[in-house]
């Protein structure tokens, strides 16, 4: 279907074509052109119509301006129309009526030209298709680590916290110092011998770092 319409266009378009040649020749003559050029005028001006509207369709094709193109095709076209009616009346000796129909319907030989030459176009050029806006993929997540990598390492030896210290505590006479966790015999005796001198099992654990219940215990052991 779409090739006989295709055909159909261009007939009516060489048809319209050709039936404008005689006044665009005789508008040569008219105008004193050389006789091989007035072919040349007919070939220029039909050109140019054909030229423009091809122009036309493809600028639109493109998404771009055809404010020029669409111009000199409204010019050319008047001018054209132009000289097929003045060229019909010319003919015609006397106007009436009918003659200035005539005439009207040559005009618009050089509106058909244009517009065959821009439906032609607009047939024969494939639009452009539409890009299609993919929905975007989210960025994949990282896999999840293994078990066996989420496990908390082995510490190592330098991870294992090192035992406290023993904490030493300074007599107060001798200044010699008494590990609280040393021998227990030694502790009793310093326990007893701060008895004797009148302290309180606060005041011995405050000046030994045994704890009171401790030296009440060494003290009741004695």
């Amino acid at each position: 279907m779409a090739q006989v319409v295709v055909a159909l266009v261009i007939a009516l378009g060489v048809s319209a074509l050709l039936a404008g040649v005689p006044a665009i020749l005789a508008a040569g003559a008219a105008a004193g052109l050389h006789p091989w050029l007035r072919p040349l005028l007919a070939v220029a001006i039909d050109g140019a119509l054909i030229v423009y509207s091809l122009v036309i369709v493809v600028r639109r094709s493109r998404s771009e301006s055809a404010r020029l193109p669409w111009a000199a095709t409204v010019l050319l076209v008047a001018g054209s129309a132009t000289i097929q009616v003045v060229h019909a009346l010319d003919v015609a000796g006397s106007v009436s009526p009918m003659r200035v129909a005539g005439a009207a319907v040559v005009g618009v030989l050089p509106l058909l030209v244009a517009l065959n030459s821009h439906f032609l176009t607009d047939l024969l050029v494939e639009a452009p298709k539409p890009v299609r806006k993919g929905r975007t993929k989210p960025a994949s997540k990282p896999a999840p680590a293994p078990v066996a990598a989420r496990k908390r390492p082995v510490s190592r030896e330098s991870d294992v916290a090192a035992p406290a210290p023993l904490r030493a505590v300074r007599t107060p006479a001798e200044g010699v110092p008494v590990a609280a966790e040393g021998d227990r015999e030694a502790r009793r005796e310093r326990v007893l011998e701060l008895r004797a001198a009148g302290r309180s099992f606060s005041q011995i654990s405050v000046e030994t770092g045994i704890p009171a219940s401790t030296a009440k215990r060494l003290a009741a052991a004695a």
